[in-house]
């Protein structure tokens, strides 16, 4: 965070050019934009403090997001296994012999875990290739696709480009830490958010989606056998995996993919709110139309008692009591109160 926040500083007082940024330096501005794109306050909350008084905002920051990724991590391992029985409902040993609790048997050790994993640039298929992953699983680049990427890991090896990142996996992770632990079953149909909040919050946008993808290295975790689910270092570096991400997203070259992506992440998490059903012209169903007509009806009801003249021996309707006692018994022939319609009696 303080290098990003140096680098932010730097470009903005026109002390450094964004061409002139190494990647690593674009990488610590952007991961800033994306802290001001949430917390549009943080930069003047922070821009007049000491390092001293900086530090302990920033450990805050970082003990929340190290135990967010922790639960996250927690409830996505246990729940993955029954994400890829759904992904292959067809194939009864998807995710035979596998226990939410531990992970050694996982990864590329496990047939279809393994074949999630495996780079599109290799053929999962060939035992060679399968023995060599299993033997040595860092092999694997950091900048080549797994397959869960794609729909059901099926991808069109001429089109690396198409259906990627719409994979189920991915989705279904994303609804499972967003928005509820149960919203990610398909037979549920599409998500709806609790609020309109809610729903602000998920609505995606180019930094939106991208903040969000970080839950793609929570699926790759989850799917290996990896113990640890350390950002660097290891057999797969996530942060580095992660920023391999936000190179394709980012590319010019792939602008209108992009946009498309961004279409199909708005129709899957944030889908369009079912037309409100105009029911305005039925008087039975609009409570509130009914309760005009029935304040209306009283007031109607009222005005004729009391507009009424005595009769004889009657008081006259302009006195104290009058009224006031007319007013009562119309309201008591024309209603009746809430206990006597509760009870079984009346």
């Amino acid at each position: 965070m303080p290098k990003s926040m140096s680098v932010h500083r730097r470009v903005e007082s026109g002390h450094t050019q964004l061409a002139g940024l190494s990647d690593e330096q674009h990488r610590d501005y952007d991961s800033y934009l994306l802290i001001l794109d949430h917390f549009p306050d943080f930069a003047s909350e922070v821009a007049n403090k000491t390092k001293e008084e900086v530090e302990p905002i920033l450990l805050k920051m970082k003990s929340g997001q190290n135990a967010a990724h922790s639960t996250d991590t927690c409830s996505l391992k246990f729940k993955i296994t029954e994400m890829v029985r759904e992904l292959y409902p067809e194939e009864p040993t998807a995710a035979a012999n596998l226990q939410a609790s531990w992970k050694t048997n996982r990864g590329f050790r496990h047939d279809f875990f393994g074949g999630l994993l495996c780079p599109c640039s290799m053929d999962w298929k060939d035992p060679k290739v399968k023995a060599d992953l299993v033997a040595t699983p860092h092999m694997v680049s950091t900048a080549a696709w797994p397959l869960f990427f794609y729909p059901k890991g099926e991808y069109d090896p001429e089109d690396l480009c198409k259906g990627i990142l719409p994979g189920e996996l991915i989705l279904w992770a994303y609804k499972a830490i967003f928005l509820g632990p149960s919203v990610w079953y398909p037979s549920k149909g599409k998500a709806e958010p609790s609020s309109s909040c809610n729903a602000s919050v998920h609505h995606t946008s180019d930094s939106v989606l991208i903040f969000h993808l970080a839950d793609i290295g929570q699926v790759h975790f989850t799917l290996s056998s990896g113990e640890s689910n350390i950002r660097s270092g290891g057999a797969f570096c996530q942060t580095t995996f992660y920023w391999h991400i936000m190179k394709f997203l980012n590319d010019p070259d792939f602008k209108q993919d992009i946009k498309e992506l961004l279409e199909w992440w708005d129709s899957e998490i944030v889908p369009q709110s079912r037309p409100e059903q105009d029911a305005l012209a039925d008087e039975t169903t609009d409570s509130f139309e009914l309760m005009k007509k029935q304040a209306a009806a009283k007031r109607a009801g009222l005005t004729d008692v009391t507009n009424q003249p005595p009769k004889d021996g009657q008081t006259p309707s302009g006195s104290n009591s009058g009224p006031e006692k007319d007013g009562q018994a119309g309201l008591q022939d024309g209603t009746r109160s809430v206990a006597d319609k509760a009870s079984p009696l009346s």
